[in-house]
């Protein structure tokens, strides 16, 4: 049985019925290694803005504000905490955890997990890569106007900055108003998702978060963006990513990483009995 960790009851009907549960995190081992191994710094007498360095990962520093809410408070209380603790106990109870991702991206802290935390992680994506291209049908549909002005920025050979916050985060109309800004001022290409409710009022919280950790002006944000678009950071950046990509594409091959890691990971089951 795989599920996905949000699904922690799932534990209780595999056991149930004697088959192995497999949890599927579609984050990195990245993420669950410094979740891990940060969760008692986090208790600490530590201020928010402090910094602190993970022993694991001695290159990586850190505070308490990198953190979402209920997670970097000293003694969380409340029902999604709780959800939290328990997804987690599902986690470590499980056989194995199915990861979206490749051993050459994170290799450290893959090893880290595998050494340190329970259960063991399999990386075995990325999935998006693991079938060919399908031929483009005969009967097109009509192209929507931005998939139209972006095949246009690709025969032009221009870069296009996405922008995109998810479904979950929670963005201030202050704030927006300055991305905004910033993107016009650094007159660069750029594709923005947003929600139909992006300026509905979010009941005060503008005012909670403004008067904490104010916002980041428009000024600090368009010298980043073009920097990434045009200057040798950006470059750098693209290189890397195509990098990466061709090492996504490899991993999935035969022979590669994830390739080999669910060969391993499927004869170890049909190795085992009552799995």
């Amino acid at each position: 049985m795989i599920t996905d960790s949000f699904l922690p009851w799932t534990l209780d009907s595999a056991n149930k019925f004697g088959i192995a549960r497999f949890d599927y995190d579609g984050m990195t081992t990245f993420s669950l290694s410094l979740m891990r191994s940060s969760g008692d710094l986090l208790r600490t007498e530590l201020s928010d803005d402090e910094m602190f360095t993970i022993p694991e990962f001695p290159w990586i520093n850190l505070t308490r504000n990198n953190f979402d809410s209920p997670f970097r408070e000293r003694e969380p209380k409340c029902p999604f905490f709780d959800f939290a603790m328990e997804e987690a106990m599902a986690t470590s109870k499980s056989y194995g955890l199915i990861v979206n991702s490749i051993y050459e991206l994170e290799s450290v802290y893959v090893d880290y997990f595998n050494s340190k935390c329970s259960p063991r992680a399999w990386c075995i994506g990325p999935f998006c890569a693991a079938t060919e291209p399908q031929e483009p049908r005969q009967e097109r549909l009509e192209k929507p106007s931005y998939i139209k002005w972006l095949d246009g920025m690709l025969e032009q050979v221009k870069s296009v900055l996405y922008v995109a916050f998810g479904t979950q985060a929670e963005i201030y109309p202050e704030q927006l108003k300055e991305i905004k800004i910033g993107l016009e001022k650094s007159e660069v290409n750029f594709l923005w998702i947003v929600r139909k409710s992006i300026d509905e009022v979010n009941d005060g919280f503008d005012n909670r978060v403004l008067g904490v950790r104010g916002i980041v002006k428009w000024e600090g944000l368009e010298k980043p963006i073009r920097e990434l678009m045009e200057g040798e950071k950006g470059k750098e950046v693209r290189e890397k990513v195509k990098e990466i990509g061709e090492a996504a594409t490899n991993a999935v091959k035969e022979g590669g990483s994830s390739w080999q890691a669910l060969n391993d990971l499927i004869l170890e089951l049909t190795s085992r009995r009552n799995v």
